[in-house]
């Protein structure tokens, strides 16, 4: 019954994601498309790439580095194959979800510390996620592009949240307080969604316990991380021929950031170049270029999942294993048991 559930799940998401295209395709033309990225300049691509493979291996430094905070020993390498095995698998699959339990799996399997690492996992996601959200609030807030006082205010406040939920998360004497106030809202939600704010809250207590400079220093890192993004995307945008203020670039990655992590289409695909194309549109940008753009950040994926691809077919055909389990221990069951695909091990098929 379940598996035929996924099947149904499956093929809506697809048909949904052909549909989307498809309108987006009714009112773009794709030969327009295509002429705008083979216009792209290469001397604004190449340095761009240069960046993206940059950004990722800040991603890598600082999972790693989390990792081994809370004692969980990693090399960096281990934890790039499974950055690239995650990556290749959101080419393909609707949201975050699978990609972070695909990346679970091959780092539990390293460590044998399956709750530790899903824990790190979370932490080192919320560092990478909120900034750009707070950063992408005070932006449009501060671009403002309607003109309406009332998008900046409700902007002004998301950011506001955004810190005040920043706090409640990480700051360690905040714990307590934070305890009282989610069995509060806890009580004002539906039970589901109270106790996913419970274990959320559970799952981060082990990093709560750091102190204020060993949060920052990791912060300091996806702060990183997060600027070189957007020189990377500001510089995509300047290869279509277009400049589009630094402002809205970042306020439109948090968007991309936010929508990313929904499974609404497979790959995000047409969700993405619709909201590009109504934001930059509000510049100028003609639908064309803003597609071609969306295209152009969805390759900077690209470039990660083809390392991924290999890594999951070496698993495969078995040159690759998931070493590190500890005895007696399975990931690929663990997997399962919330739903979402393990990347297949050929050894262990066989086995």
């Amino acid at each position: 019954m379940n598996h035929s559930r996924k099947l149904w799940k499956t093929a809506a998401r697809l048909a949904l994601t052909v549909v989307v295209v498809g309108i987006l395709l009714y009112f773009v033309d794709w030969r327009h498309v295509v002429s705008a990225l083979t216009d792209a300049s290469l001397a604004w691509l190449l340095p761009a790439y240069a960046l993206v493979v940059a950004r990722r291996a800040i991603e890598v430094a600082q999972m790693a580095r989390v990792l081994r905070l809370v004692g969980c020993s990693v090399g960096w390498w281990r934890v790039f194959r499974a950055n690239a095995l995650a990556a290749f698998y959101a080419l393909f699959t609707p949201g975050s979800l699978i990609p972070i339990a695909v990346k679970w799996t091959d780092l539990a399997a390293a460590t044998g510390r399956r709750a530790l690492v899903l824990n790190a996992i979370i932490y080192s996601r919320l560092l990478l996620d909120l900034q750009p959200m707070i950063i992408g609030a005070v932006a449009l807030a501060w671009a403002n592009p309607t003109g309406r006082p009332l998008l900046a205010v409700a902007a002004g406040a998301l950011a506001a949240l955004g810190v005040v939920v920043a706090m409640c998360l990480f700051a360690p004497w905040l714990g307590p307080a934070t305890r009282s106030m989610s069995n509060a809202l806890g009580r004002c939600l539906p039970a589901r969604l109270g106790t996913r704010i419970d274990r959320l809250l559970g799952e981060l207590e082990p990093f709560r316990a750091f102190s204020i400079g060993r949060h920052l220093s990791l912060a300091a890192i996806a702060l990183l991380s997060f600027a070189v993004g957007i020189v990377t995307r500001f510089m995509l945008m300047k290869s279509l021929g277009f400049h589009v203020p630094l402002s809205t670039i970042i306020w439109v990655d948090a968007i991309l950031i936010v929508v990313g992590h929904m499974p609404i289409t497979i790959g995000n695909f047409g969700v993405r170049e619709g909201l590009v194309i109504a934001a930059f549109g509000l510049y100028g940008v003609p639908a064309n270029v803003a597609v071609a753009y969306g295209l152009l950040v969805y390759s900077c994926r690209v470039i990660m999942a083809l390392v991924g691809g290999g890594y999951q077919l070496a698993l495969i055909a078995g040159w690759a294993t998931l070493r590190g389990t500890a005895p007696g221990q399975s990931e690929r069951p663990a997997a399962h048991a919330h739903g979402d695909p393990a990347p297949m091990e050929g050894t262990r098929e066989r086995a």
